[in-house]
């Protein structure tokens, strides 16, 4: 039950977002259609017509993309995160402390060595 319940409400909110975003997008594609119609002809002149409008769409999906998946998708994992620490401090604090504590010590060793492992595969 609480797997449909989390599958309706992910959709539901992905829904929201997604159209919320591409209203978004849109609104943006908008004023810089405006806006390239301001332009003096001299620009155009200097431009390649071709390289400014693959520019224009791409960079609209690429914001289009951020909007509508990385945003969400950051969110919903943030929320887990917390939610899955609130849970395990509910049934144990001392576990929940304890990783607290290991984690940030775990990371201080692991960045460094992160940074070797990647030297030695850039050399092989």
């Amino acid at each position: 039950m609480v797997l449909l319940m989390q599958a309706i409400l992910g959709s539901g909110g992905n829904f929201l977002i997604s159209r919320e975003g591409e209203k978004q997008i849109f609104n943006i594609r908008r004023t810089l259609e405006k806006h390239l119609i301001s332009l003096p002809v001299q620009f155009y002149d200097n431009q390649n017509r071709g390289k400014l409008t693959s520019r224009v769409i791409n960079d609209a999906e690429l914001i289009k993309n951020f909007v509508t998946e990385i945003i969400p998708n950051f969110i919903t994992s943030l929320l887990t995160v917390i939610g899955t620490f609130v849970v395990l401090f509910i049934l144990d604090w001392k576990l929940t402390f304890l990783i607290f504590i290991i984690f940030p010590i775990d990371t201080i060793f692991m960045i460094p060595l992160g940074k070797f492992e990647e030297k030695i595969v850039i050399n092989i």
